[in-house]
């Protein structure tokens, strides 16, 4: 089961239940549109600027994501909660911009976020921030979260909720 919300005019909002998701220190899977069309998928470090609503990652002007959002605007990115992988946060967006850090302080930052120090930044002279604007949220339940709602609509029915399986 699966929620979406999708807005034209505005940044999609994301729902409470699953605002964790951006705050917490996970991996996002970044993927980009490549020159034959074909998409292509990394795991990435992210931040969530809740206030403007945009995604913030680094990456350097030397690989293959750089070259194809410079290209190709749109991206997808898949946050996955890692106790329970099918509770999900799916966002579709365009890149807003890119900005030069050849100082590597935002990598520094992700470094703070993701592992509470900083180490060497590669490739620091190659350095970019890419700011992506979502257009549309899809959210997926975990198997807790489809239980306690195929129950919850039992109990509002008065039908009898399936043991196990899955809404």
């Amino acid at each position: 089961m699966s929620d979406e919300v999708e807005r034209e005019d505005a940044a999609p909002a994301v729902p409470p239940s699953h605002r964790d998701l951006l705050e917490r220190p996970l991996y996002a899977c970044l993927a980009t549109v490549r020159e034959d069309g074909a998409p292509l998928a990394n795991p990435m470090w992210f931040l969530w600027e809740p206030g403007s609503g945009v995604l913030l990652f680094t990456h350097t002007t030397t690989r293959h994501n750089y070259r194809n959002v410079r290209r190709e605007p749109r991206v997808a990115v898949l946050i996955s909660d890692p106790e329970e992988p099918l509770r999900y946060l799916q966002v579709h967006g365009r890149v807003e911009a890119i900005t030069p850090d050849p100082t590597g302080a935002f990598h520094e930052q992700l470094q703070l976020r993701y592992h509470g120090r900083v180490g060497e930044v590669g490739e620091r002279e190659a350095r970019v921030v890419i700011t992506v604007r979502p257009t549309r949220i899809v959210t997926g339940q975990g198997i807790r979260e489809r239980r306690h709602a195929r129950r919850a609509a039992a109990a509002r029915t008065g039908t009898v909720a399936p043991a196990g399986g899955t809404v």
